[in-house]
């Protein structure tokens, strides 16, 4: 009795000082590994979570279901799912391959040549192409298009002027001029945007023609915008056209109770449906030129309920 008591406080002590002996001690294993900081395994490490509070190396291999870690050097890993800040060959010219979702937030960049994609989803991001010697990646999407990253061709803020965009009555009767400053707003913290508040209603349509021609080949453009939907929606739609194709809708209504909901433009009595929303779709194209729209289905005057666009970005590959 006394032997046994003096092995099981031996255990339990090695257990206090590296959790991971308990599952070999038991013949069970870990659910969850936590390593501290700056540890460096020289084994092959297999695991359902992994989790590390700093960067981890490996000299060998890890298996993991799940990996998140600020950066992680192995010469192989496989996980099903890699959550971790930096990504990066572990030496130059190597490549990274992956094979299933590749998801971002934020930006990619590539070195060399040096261009910079805006946040996901990569729709039809599949590979890169030969010029691109620091990265390899291939994404569970079928497609045709070319492997190459989506180029950015424009980007209008309004913040001095409308870059070529109009607003037109919707028969198309009358066309306000190009670069006019009367046709932009701000919701009193002087980020301006192209229509608002007694500016662009159902009778409106937020118009722009873009020469591609400069672009070279490309088969697919992806459209970026932020959408204001001003004062009292009712169900209705907003809308976006491409060529004049309907792309993109969503339905809005303004919240008529004030506890729960907000006036952040136009009228201060009425809360908004809805303010910068996002629109992001990736639709095939190969033409010179493109035209771009929006519009609405609203039946009142664009002093009681308006729309508005910013931050439109157009992207080809």
């Amino acid at each position: 009795m006394f032997y046994i008591i003096i092995i099981s406080l031996q255990l339990l002590l090695a257990v206090a000082k590296d959790p991971v002996l308990l599952g070999s001690a038991l013949g069970t294993t870990e659910e969850k590994i936590v390593f501290p900081s700056g540890l460096i395994a020289s084994k092959s490490i297999s695991t359902d979570t992994f989790t590390a509070n700093t960067n981890f190396h490996v000299d060998s291999k890890i298996n993991a279901i799940n990996i998140n870690v600020k950066s992680v050097t192995s010469p192989k890993s496989s996980t099903a799912e890699l959550q971790t800040r930096s990504l990066a060959p572990s030496a130059p010219g190597g490549k990274i391959r992956v094979e299933g979702k590749f998801r971002v937030s934020g930006s990619v960049a590539y070195t060399p040549p040096i261009i910079d994609l805006a946040a996901s989803p990569f729709s039809s991001f599949l590979q890169t192409g030969e010029d691109v010697a620091s990265i390899d990646v291939i994404a569970s999407v079928s497609s045709d298009a070319p492997h190459q990253p989506w180029r950015r061709i424009s980007y209008d803020t309004f913040d001095s002027n409308t870059n070529d965009w109009q607003i037109r009555n919707i028969d198309n009767t009358t066309t306000h001029s190009t670069n006019s400053l009367q046709i932009l707003s701000h919701c009193g913290d002087h980020n301006l945007f192209l229509g608002g508040h007694c500016k662009a209603g159902g009778q409106h349509v937020l118009h722009k023609q873009v020469d591609l021609s400069a672009t070279g080949h490309h088969v697919e453009l992806r459209v970026v915008a932020h959408v204001h939907m001003i004062d009292s929606w009712d169900g209705e739609i907003a809308w976006m056209k491409v060529d004049g194709n309907v792309v993109w809708t969503t339905m809005a209504s303004s919240n008529s109770n004030t506890k729960t909901g907000m006036s952040i433009c136009g009228d201060d009595k009425m809360n908004d449906a809805s303010m910068n929303t996002l629109v992001d779709i990736v639709v095939p194209h190969s033409n010179k030129q493109v035209e771009i729209s929006f519009g609405t289905t609203l039946d009142e005057h664009a002093c009681d309920e308006s729309i508005g666009i910013d931050n439109v970005q157009l992207f080809v590959h």
